[in-house]
């Protein structure tokens, strides 16, 4: 009976051993697999995975602020009444009543804010100003540093007459402007006055338009050329055109006289000399020529034939003051 369980139990293991190795050698199913990541929390084995995207439509707007661009006062609100008082306020002369009109809107600082350029009547010339806006969004009076170092405020002037030229001409793209002072003779073409040219640029640390050297003598050689009104004459030359030109001097004896001379306009000159002790009746006499000095030489202006002349006369032999009247 012993024997009889041993050798079922040999061929039961027999059985098994055989049926093992049947299942081995039997190809996989595909259609059988094991999700070992839900049992395990391990990653998973594929490095190609990528993460999970978001539709394009559903993505979150990106923020990208702009500055917006500047805004330009509206300087056509100005009233008339309100840029004259403005003005003369500040002591910009304008004829009482004068209106004042919006000439041009410019930008001369800069900073892509136009500028208000007013313009009135300034009694024998054009008066323009300019007006800007200050921190607070006020109109102010736009001012000038000059070449001394004062501080003024800004006043260009329109003059266009025989003798006398002003004017003045806007540089944005150099953040300033310049002025212009010429004159002539009457006959001649105009020259610039010396210093005629002027120039100034925007500063943005003083808010002030400085005057600028390099400026100047860019524009004074661009507008004046050649040749420039000279400095003026000496003492000792206005002395000799009075000597060479008073019949008072004719005997070469000029010791009662004194002369003195002022700049009338540009290279222009008012001669003045009074002569003493002419005779018995005649106390002084005052002469006046008007001269041009141009090329370092003095000469009538005009084609004038003589000069002006006043008298004054000894006492009891009429006026006592220069007039034209003879003395008795």
């Amino acid at each position: 009976m012993k024997n009889i369980l041993i050798g079922v139990l040999v061929i039961g293991i027999l059985i098994l051993g055989y049926l093992f190795i049947k299942q081995k050698d039997k190809p996989a199913d595909p259609s059988i697999s094991f999700d070992f990541s839900e049992q395990t929390n391990s990653s998973p084995t594929s490095t190609n995975q990528n993460p999970p995207t978001v539709p394009i439509g559903n993505s979150p707007a990106t923020s990208n602020p702009q500055t917006p661009p500047p805004t330009n006062p509206n300087w056509q609100s100005v009233t008339s009444s309100s840029a004259y008082t403005l003005a003369t306020n500040a002591e910009i002369y304008l004829s009482s009543g004068s209106a004042v009109q919006l000439s041009q809107s410019v930008d001369l600082t800069g900073d892509g804010i136009d500028e208000g350029v007013f313009t009135g009547d300034g009694g024998n010339s054009g008066m323009t100003f300019i007006l800007m806006k200050d921190v607070n969004g006020q109109n102010v009076l736009a001012k000038q540093k000059n070449k001394d170092g004062t501080i003024s405020v800004i006043q260009l002037l329109g003059v266009g007459r025989v003798r006398v030229s002003e004017s003045f001409k806007f540089v944005p793209e150099e953040r300033g402007y310049y002025t212009i002072s010429k004159s002539n003779d009457g006959e001649s073409d105009f020259v610039c006055n010396p210093d005629g040219v002027n120039a100034y640029s925007w500063n943005t640390s003083t808010k002030l338009f400085e005057w600028n050297q390099s400026m100047t003598t860019k524009y004074t050689a661009e507008v004046c050329g050649s040749p420039v009104a000279s400095l003026g004459p000496s003492q000792s030359q206005i002395e000799n055109f009075v000597y060479q030109n008073s019949s008072d001097c004719s005997s070469g004896d000029c010791s009662g006289v004194s002369v003195t001379f002022d700049q009338d306009v540009g290279n222009l000159y008012l001669i003045t000399a009074i002569f003493t002790e002419l005779d018995d009746s005649v106390s002084a006499t005052k002469r006046q020529w008007l001269v041009l000095f141009n090329n370092n030489s003095l000469s009538l202006a005009n084609n004038q034939p003589n000069p002006n002349t006043w008298r004054t006369c000894h006492p009891n032999r009429g006026q006592q003051t220069f007039e034209t009247t003879p003395c008795n």
